[in-house]
């Protein structure tokens, strides 16, 4: 983005960070309301399918919408995978995997008896 200013830069950045959080967010919602928070607290195997399922899901809803919009573009150094069309790897694997990661860290992090340092 070598022709926006400083500024635009850094609110496009902090957008985007908001943005994430906000898709984080919405899919551990989505899966605690479909398997239920015993499911993700602590995570177990239907939790994991939970999260990891949301997350796909929302990895190409968003992704598609994105690329036709021309919020972004790919060079041919992105690997790329075919969902109907190419949709880059690795946003597909940071939408799919980060919630399910975030919701196990957090878990581990908050488990009663244990005492923070």
């Amino acid at each position: 983005m070598p022709d926006l200013s400083l500024w635009r830069h850094g609110l496009l950045m902090w957008a985007a960070i908001f943005g994430d959080v906000v898709i984080v967010l919405g899919i551990a919602y989505l899966a605690r309301l479909t398997v239920g928070a015993g499911h993700l607290f602590p995570l177990d195997q239907k939790g994991w399918l939970a999260l990891l399922g949301f997350g796909l899901i929302a990895s190409v809803i968003l992704e598609w919408p994105a690329r036709h919009l021309n919020l972004w573009a790919y060079n041919q150094r992105m690997s790329v995978i075919i969902i109907f069309e190419s949709a880059g790897l690795s946003p597909i694997l940071q939408i799919t995997v980060v919630p399910a990661l975030s919701v196990y860290l957090s878990s581990r992090r908050a488990r009663p008896g244990k005492r923070a340092r």
